[in-house]
């Protein structure tokens, strides 16, 4: 079978040529594990619940109000990447002087791709049909400029969609990197780390779980020679989260540790690494939707020792996703989506974007932030240093639009509006900020995907 990517128009520009990519196998090696008693970890302690304004008491400007739009940030210039298949996920990584690109796209397995396992936080088996295909892991590498150098590498053909897709640089300096994913063994989900090469060519890969459950949710940090890997496992029926670390050659040093058992489903696994520390950070739905939250978890890089309780450090009875992780200062920030129900939405918007800052220790620096836009928000993107640039997008009447902000902690600067599209999908555009760049997937509304890309102007 071949993909092909077809050329796609963005304005009065056309992208390069169309290119026709020749299908990988999985091309896994599998190494045996022994299995270990299961680790068992302190009860966590549960903060108490923290108070947000409602959404519907946040000041909107009047109708007809005449209020002029900050001036900056704002989006300079367009383009489009690769057209094909709809977009699952999207990672990107900024080192020297190029952009990596990595992408893993819808497989439904017949089902609607909107209902998948990674919005609902429910798996379904899958058919014994479906079990030889599955979802496409791509990757591309891109100049300073955004200019792709040279076509797309099809990474495998067997990948699950709610494994999604995480990046990291890696140890030699030469522009090499780690890809972790979540691809399928005899139909169930596992974790699969692909070393790339500075054109983004696979050079080595290795399927470093054996679930018997699933695995989903992955992120991925370099260290040292190596990566440690943090992800979503059920087992006996109970999720959890666990991190294992592999070497230079992708082989496991040491057991997998539990970060923490979960007591619902989890998803929107995001971890960073901070001196000899990491942070994990992922959300929670239970079945008491007043103890849905934010739960973060702090690691010792060297063995993976979990330091302290995991704790819930946001309460978010409205379901939170599409949450974003990010180092700032000497704490953390973070950002994600809320969605209410229409029992609790009412009239009124049903989804808002949050952000917050956390201490060195993953305590609240203040209240949580709702920011109140023009737009129904889906999605937030973060990249942080001495501030974070914020990217939000939503739809805004039938368009898809995006809006940037600054934010140091506390109150974020206004929002600007950046670009809007018409006749595209408003939902799962998996947005990604790196320098200067705004990276995201675009769904046409019919059946296929695109990653575009906009140049922005901070400062």
């Amino acid at each position: 079978m071949w993909w092909r990517f077809a050329c796609v128009r963005w304005r009065d520009a056309w992208c390069p040529r169309a290119c026709v990519i020749a299908v990988l196998g999985l091309g896994a090696c599998v190494t045996s594990a022994k299995s270990a008693a299961k680790p068992q970890l302190p009860d966590r302690r549960e903060l108490p619940a923290v108070p947000v304004v409602p959404v519907d008491t946040v000041p909107r400007p009047a109708p007809g109000a005449e209020t002029a739009p900050p001036s900056l940030p704002r989006a300079v210039r367009f383009g489009a990447l690769t057209e094909g298949e709809r977009i699952a996920d999207l990672a990107v990584l900024a080192e020297g002087d190029r952009f990596l690109l990595a992408w893993v796209t819808y497989f439904d397995g017949g089902g609607s791709p909107r209902a998948s396992s990674r919005a609902t936080g429910k798996r379904e088996a899958p058919a014994a049909s479906q079990q030889l295909r599955g979802a496409t892991v791509g990757v591309r590498v891109l100049d300073a400029e955004g200019e792709a150098l040279g076509s797309a590498n099809v990474i495998s053909v067997k990948a699950d969609s709610i494994g999604g897709v995480s990046l990291a640089a890696g140890a030699a300096g030469q522009g090499d990197a780690g890809l972790a994913w979540v691809g399928k063994d005899a139909g169930i989900g596992q974790v699969f780390v692909t070393r790339l090469s500075r054109a983004g060519e696979k050079q080595a890969q290795r399927m470093v779980t054996r679930s018997k459950e699933g695995c989903s949710d992955v992120s991925l940090v370099r260290h040292k020679d190596g990566f440690i890997i943090a992800y979503v496992d059920s087992r006996d029926h109970t999720p959890g989260i666990y991190a294992v670390k592999v070497g230079k050659d992708l082989q496991r040093v040491g057991g997998e540790r539990l970060v923490a058992l979960v007591k619902g489903e989890a998803s929107d696994v995001r971890m960073i690494a901070r001196g000899d520390e990491l942070v994990v950070a992922w959300v929670e739905t239970r079945q008491n939707a007043e103890l849905y939250g934010v739960f973060a978890a702090r690691l010792l890089a060297a063995d993976l020792t979990v330091r302290g309780d995991p704790a819930r450090v946001i309460l978010a009875p409205q379901h939170a996703r599409g949450l974003e992780l990010a180092a700032l200062g000497e704490g953390v920030a973070l950002g994600w989506i809320e969605d209410r129900s229409d029992a609790q939405a009412g009239a009124s918007a049903q989804k808002t974007a949050l952000l917050a800052g956390l201490d060195p220790a993953l305590r609240l620096a203040g209240e949580p932030l709702r920011l109140a836009l023009p737009a129904e928000p889906s999605s937030i993107a973060l990249e942080c240093d001495r501030a974070c640039h914020v990217v939000i997008a939503g739809s805004e009447g039938d368009e898809l639009a995006f809006y940037g902000l600054f934010f140091e902690g506390r109150s974020p600067s206004p929002a600007a509006r950046l670009t809007s599209l018409a006749g595209v999908s408003t939902e799962d555009t998996t947005p990604v900020v790196a320098r200067d760049w705004l990276f995201f997937a675009e769904d046409n509304l019919r059946g296929a995907g695109r990653i575009r890309k906009a140049k922005l102007t901070w400062r």
